[in-house]
């Protein structure tokens, strides 16, 4: 009897150490995908804050150019610093451009987020039993997969080692257990639709809703001001001899830039995005 207790307990030693081994390996992925997503949110955010920045000095930018030629044309005391801080606000937003909105920029954030999608995918597939995570091999098979998704973007790894292990989001995030077939379907597909896009796509479709808005004040603004240059020119014409005398012709094309730049495009125009 004692030798079957302790051929018994010899047998589930193994097996409780496999399963450890197995959950600290589940865990030690999971919070590499949400470092993974955290740099993906930060790029993210650094892009959008440097549009941001762009668009509104660049509209600063144009609107004291335009004050200096027009407004302010003969106001010498005023008409010196509105042209510096035009020409200030445009040099910096042509920096910000430079640096900031490039095509490696734009990359570095999407390849960021593909590789959390795609380390996260693994994993659930992993906890789903699904193929190729089957048998015993399973979990060598995990680590592998996600080491050629790093590999592929290795060039951000020094990126990811910035975010700490012991950030509240790596160090919070609940990491997923065994599910079925159903449970990830649920989880991974119903959830993602529900509790992500359809927010997303209710805030990006407010966000147009404004910038088509904007868009449109500022066209009817453009079309107010052109008539009026328009009118303002006829009796010009008539009283000199056919000069203009109005000062808001350069306006008609400072406001049609501006309303362009509101347009919405991207994201904010068909609402979607990547997570």
């Amino acid at each position: 009897m004692n030798e079957v207790v302790v051929m018994a307990v010899s047998r589930a030693v193994p097996s409780e150490r496999a399963a450890s081994d197995e959950e600290a390996l589940v865990a030690s992925i999971w919070a590499t995908r949400v470092r993974w997503s955290l740099l993906a949110d930060r790029l993210k955010r650094r892009i959008d804050i440097a549009r941001a920045a762009v668009l509104y000095l660049g509209a600063a930018g144009a609107i004291a150019a335009t004050a200096t030629a027009t407004l302010l044309r003969t106001a010498d005391v005023a008409r010196v610093p509105v042209a510096a801080f035009g020409a200030v606000c445009l040099a910096i937003a042509t920096v910000v451009t430079t640096l900031l909105l490039t095509p490696d920029a734009v990359r570095r954030w999407t390849r960021a987020r593909a590789a959390s999608e795609g380390i996260k995918q693994l994993v659930l597939r992993f906890r789903a039993g699904a193929a190729p995570f089957r048998g015993a091999e399973a979990p060598a098979r995990l680590a592998a997969e996600v080491a050629e998704i790093e590999e592929a973007v290795d060039d951000l790894l020094a990126h990811v080692a910035e975010i700490d292990e012991d950030d509240a989001d790596v160090r919070d995030a609940v990491v997923p257990g065994s599910m079925t077939p159903g449970d990830y379907v649920r989880d991974r597909v119903q959830s993602q639709i529900t509790d992500y896009y359809r927010p997303r796509a209710r805030e990006y479709a407010g966000r147009a809703r404004r910038l088509r808005r904007a868009a449109l004040g500022l066209s009817v603004a453009t079309a107010s001001v052109a008539a009026v240059v328009t009118v303002l020119a006829g009796d010009a014409g008539i009283s000199a001899g056919g000069q203009q005398s109005s000062g808001l012709a350069p306006w008609v094309a400072v406001l049609t830039t501006l309303g362009e730049r509101l347009r919405p495009t991207g994201p904010a125009a068909d609402t979607t995005t990547l997570r």
